[in-house]
């Protein structure tokens, strides 16, 4: 009943394609959990070059976002898009009401415990080493974790910013997440060629250790899951991605214990019914997703007007 009474719930999922969504979603990182525990053979260790799989899943990601906006528009609102939308700024504000931070804080706990171990437990209840070197070490490392967390909580509404900004409005969204890709292809090819791996990263060793039906699978689960997390963002918004990635790990722990005979202990009791009591009282107090009509714009109306840009400026023979 309380399931039903959420999938109902008009404030939370406007459209039908916003409930898909949310569930692919979930299904979608679920499935990447299970696969990428799956492909290490009951090891700690990949039995092939990671980095090769990040960079092909940027590429495919790459070709598919370009393939679904070819499917519905021509190559020139393609290059259209491309050539009219070089940059955006938007800034828009959003404020959540008490029992919404109460709901998100408990969903971060939940979280928070699902991660915890007897021996990260037994560590802080033991002895405190204060030493100097410690404490400096420690320092750091808090303070790197910060900033991670930080940069990834801000790019994650960020995008949503782009996503749903005015100037956003007039992209479509699988150009904007071409955007992204050739961003992240960009920035993963520096810092691979900075540390000397971008060579070894597609050696022959190296793609040969993918060709394997799982870490395909990886690729292609990871690149159907990032353009399902721009649609998230377009139909719903970082609030319920909280949630939703609440819902994901409790799953993925449940069906790990199914799967792999990974053992459950009592902290991940804890979490689900921490998560699911969040759930519930955001459920009871969302932030109201307003229906999107379309993240489609009609970028075809100018595919006539960039085709005589390009052609007044190709000189004649």
């Amino acid at each position: 009943m309380i399931f039903k009474a959420i999938l109902a719930n008009k404030d939370l999922f406007p459209t039908r394609l916003s409930l898909v969504v949310f569930v692919g979603y979930v299904g979608l990182f679920t499935a990447q959990g299970l696969l990428v525990t799956a492909s290490r053979n009951g090891n700690t260790t990949y039995p092939y070059n990671t980095t090769t799989v990040v960079l092909l899943t940027e590429v495919l990601k790459l070709a598919l976002s370009t393939l679904i906006f070819l499917k519905d528009h021509t190559f020139w609102s393609f290059i259209s898009e491309v050539y009219d939308n070089k940059s955006m700024l938007i800034m828009f504000k959003r404020y959540l009401s008490g029992m919404q931070w109460y709901s998100l804080c408990l969903v971060t706990l939940g979280c928070v415990v699902q991660k915890l171990d007897y021996a990260t437990i037994s560590k802080l209840f033991g002895p405190v080493d204060l030493s100097i070197q410690n404490v400096f070490y420690n320092s750091i490392s808090f303070l790197l974790i910060v900033v991670q967390l930080s940069c990834s909580v801000c790019a994650g509404v960020y995008n949503e910013y782009l996503i749903k900004g005015n100037s956003g409005k007039n992209v479509h969204l699988m150009v904007q997440n071409v955007y992204m890709c050739l961003d992240s292809i960009f920035w993963n090819t520096v810092v691979l060629s900075y540390q000397g791996q971008l060579i070894t990263a597609f050696s022959m060793p190296s793609l040969a250790s993918i060709a394997q039906t799982l870490v395909i699978l990886i690729i292609v689960n990871n690149a159907c899951a990032g353009i399902i997390t721009s649609m998230f963002l377009m139909n719903l918004n970082s609030i319920a991605k909280a949630f939703a990635s609440a819902i994901e790990i409790v799953f993925t722990a449940m069906l790990s214990y199914l799967l792999f005979d990974i053992p459950i202990y009592i902290n991940t009791v804890i979490s689900v019914m921490i998560s699911s009591y969040a759930i519930v009282v955001y459920a009871k107090n969302p932030v109201k997703n307003p229906p999107v009509k379309s993240y489609l714009p009609n970028a075809d109306k100018r595919d006539t007007s960039l085709k005589e840009k390009l052609l007044e400026n190709t000189p004649s023979v």
